[in-house]
C-alpha cells in the first residue's frame, strides 16, 4: 500500500514539473521556485523560502474496487493552495489562477504512475477556505483510481511459479 502512495505521490510531482503552465502560476520552474509544490507539508520559513504562493498536496485515503475485471485502488489526493491575501487586485486572480491551471494539469488528464494502471482522475470538490491570518487557501479534492499494472502483474505471478516449480523440483 505504501508503494502505491509513494508511486502515485512521485507522478503527481513529476506532473507538476512537467507543466509550465502550473509552474509559472506558482512563480516560475527553475532554483527554489520549482519548489513550491510539497508533499505532505512546506518546509518551515528558510532564508531562501518566499512562503507565497504554494501548494501542499497528500493522498488522504484509498480503499478497495472490486468492480473491475482487475481489483483497483481508489485514492484520494488533495491540494491545498495558499496565496497571500494583501490588499491587492490581484491577489484573486493569483489563487484563482493557480486552481484553474491545477485544475487543467490534473483533472481527467493521463497520470504516469510506475507499476499501476491510471484509470482516472477527476476533480471531486474545490472548496475556498476562510483563514483567521492574511493568507487565501482552496482545497481541492481529486478522486484517483489506479489498477496493478497487468505487467507488473504478470511478471511477480510468473517469477513466483517459476520458484515454486524450482522448489518442488
Amino acid at each position: 500500500m505504501f508503494d502505491l502512495f509513494g508511486a502515485l505521490a512521485t507522478a503527481v510531482r513529476n506532473k507538476f514539473l512537467g507543466n509550465p503552465a502550473l509552474l509559472a502560476a506558482l512563480g516560475g520552474s527553475t532554483g527554489k521556485h520549482a519548489r513550491r509544490m510539497y508533499f505532505k507539508k512546506a518546509p518551515e520559513d528558510e532564508g531562501d523560502f518566499e512562503q507565497f504562493p504554494y501548494v501542499v498536496y497528500f493522498i488522504t485515503v484509498a480503499t478497495r474496487e472490486d468492480t473491475l475485471s482487475e481489483r483497483g485502488k481508489v485514492l484520494n489526493v488533495q491540494f491545498n493552495i495558499y496565496d497571500s491575501d494583501e490588499d491587492s487586485p490581484d491577489d484573486d486572480r493569483t489563487i484563482n489562477d493557480i486552481y484553474l491551471k491545477l485544475r487543467a494539469a490534473y483533472n481527467e488528464q493521463p497520470l504516469t504512475v510506475t507499476g499501476y494502471d491510471h484509470i482516472y482522475m477527476i476533480e471531486m470538490t474545490a472548496i475556498p477556505i476562510p483563514t483567521t491570518d492574511d493568507t487565501e487557501q482552496i482545497t481541492v479534492n481529486f478522486e484517483v483510481m489506479l489498477q496493478e499494472s497487468s505487467s507488473s502483474s504478470s511478471s511477480s505471478s510468473s517469477s513466483s511459479s517459476s520458484s515454486s516449480s524450482s522448489s518442488s523440483g
